[in-house]
């Protein structure tokens, strides 16, 4: 819609205006100026466009697998679904945090893999993949990926989305065990039976 300005300031011999754009969305700018006798010049600009944004992005990192066993372990593997719900998602400024580590600690991200979308991927090169225009699918209204952790391990998985406006989602955390063997090399010993012990300290005189 066209807005009429009339208040100018004069900058290096040109007259200049300012027009405040309100509201989201995406705009391109056109300008027609009158001179005093009526005449009219008009100019647009269609390669450029104008975006306003002041929502932040929308992240849902949902787990399926969510029955856990002493608060963070799990017998089976984990599948995350991500949703991010933003006009101008860029993939490529996601921030991604994941590390899978064993008993000990000690970090195994480079021997762990996991499935995204489907491929199979290691651990260490997540980030790389998930920060690719090509990982994400555009559906219902939002960008979608899906990550199976299928390996033995404990997971620290975090992410958030910065937007082209450089608005920041909420950080999604989390942290889980994934442990599907079952113990081994069980054994049963018993304790010397207590008649045994007394009689093992008795001495006989004669």
């Amino acid at each position: 819609s066209w807005k009429k300005v009339t208040s100018f300031e004069q900058q290096e011999g040109k007259m200049a205006a300012r027009l405040a754009l309100k509201g989201e969305g995406s705009r391109t700018v056109a300008v027609r100026a009158y001179d005093k006798a009526g005449n009219c010049t008009e100019y647009k600009d269609d390669k450029t466009q104008v975006v306003i944004d002041t929502t932040k992005p929308e992240l849902t990192v949902s787990f399926n697998n969510v029955q856990a066993q002493n608060g963070k372990y799990y017998s089976g593997p984990r599948t995350a679904d991500l949703s991010v719900k933003e006009d101008n998602f860029d993939a490529s400024r996601l921030t991604v945090k994941v590390r899978a580590a064993d008993v000990t600690g000690k970090t195994i991200s480079g021997n762990t893999e996991v499935l995204l979308n489907g491929r199979s991927v290691k651990v260490q090169n997540l980030p790389a993949e998930l920060k690719k225009d090509g990982a994400w699918k555009y559906e219902g209204g939002a960008y979608h990926a899906n990550i199976i952790f299928t390996g033995d391990a404990s997971y620290q998985f975090d992410i958030r989305v910065q937007d082209l406006a450089l608005l920041n989602s909420k950080e999604a955390k989390n942290t889980f065990c994934i442990d599907q063997k079952s113990p081994k090399n069980l054994e049963i010993t018993y304790s010397e039976p207590i008649l045994e012990k007394i009689l093992s300290k008795i001495t006989f005189g004669y």
